[in-house]
């Protein structure tokens, strides 16, 4: 309850209940993830609430604009990096006014209390909507980025590399996953933490992103990024293509063969 007392706003006995206020429940989830860390979630019961008046669809950014990001990186020579914003949905401010009748897990002295819901919980209608829309005014207004017109979950701004050389550093969006293409992204994301808190641990060079398995993939001198086994981009030189898909060709030839001469052994 540490890390979403924030959302709560206890009343104390007697006190009156603003105007406009409906009644809901909250539950807690239990759960364990893919890597067998456990996970507990205050859930509120947005189920019992009326359909806001307001869209309260989210969108998050598309798959094409993550590749087209690493080939940006990949063409300008820029770095990559990940983070993920911690509790992300508590930062924003609700679209819904509800309240809670406080149990025991908001400590004895409070239970049977009304609590007002001052932040945007997981299970609300509005909440997911009202994060995406509290995060936008935040990289928009103050870090000054300005949105992809093809994609709003890609953001761009000016910036200069060392050798004076002018270029876009980019943001992308997945609800509360970040990932920066810059030549400095750890300023960025320092940024950004100064607004919202990240999750400890979870700033650095991609090894998966959205499912898929990041890696670097060096030709010659030069470093490539590939997305699941496969190169997003293509060199300038047509003979450089041709070799690179010639190498990726034979590569990929040989773990097939790999595997169906395991699969032999096995039957």
């Amino acid at each position: 309850m540490k890390a979403v007392g924030i959302a709560f706003k206890i009343l104390e006995n007697g006190e009156i209940l603003p105007v406009g206020y409906t009644k809901i429940n909250c539950h807690i989830i239990f759960d364990i993830k893919p890597d067998f860390t456990r996970k507990a979630r205050l859930v509120a019961g947005g189920h019992m609430t009326d359909p806001p008046a307001s869209i309260t669809y989210a969108s998050v950014v598309g798959r094409d604009s993550v590749r087209i990001a690493f080939l940006l990186a990949a063409l300008n020579g820029l770095d990559i990096m990940v983070a993920n914003i911690g509790n992300a949905y508590l930062h924003a401010p609700p679209r819904e006014r509800v309240y809670i009748i406080c149990g025991r897990e908001f400590g004895e002295e409070h239970v049977g209390k009304r609590a007002l819901i001052t932040r945007a919980p997981y299970g609300l209608k509005s909440s997911g909507a009202a994060w995406r829309s509290h995060l936008a005014d935040v990289i928009r207004d103050e870090l000054n980025f300005t949105p992809c017109k093809a994609d709003n979950d890609v953001w761009m701004r000016k910036a200069t590399k060392p050798t004076g050389e002018k270029y876009y550093e980019y943001l992308l969006i997945h609800t509360d996953d970040c990932l920066v293409v810059s030549m400095n992204p750890k300023a960025v994301l320092a940024s950004i933490d100064t607004f919202f808190k990240l999750k400890q641990g979870s700033d650095g060079h991609p090894t998966k992103y959205l499912g898929a398995d990041i890696a670097k993939y060096k030709i010659g001198t030069e470093e490539r990024v590939l997305v699941n086994g496969i190169l997003p981009i293509c060199h300038r030189s047509h003979q450089e293509c041709g070799d690179m898909a010639s190498r990726q060709r034979h590569v990929f030839e040989e773990e097939a063969s790999q595997k169906c001469l395991t699969l032999q052994l096995q039957t």
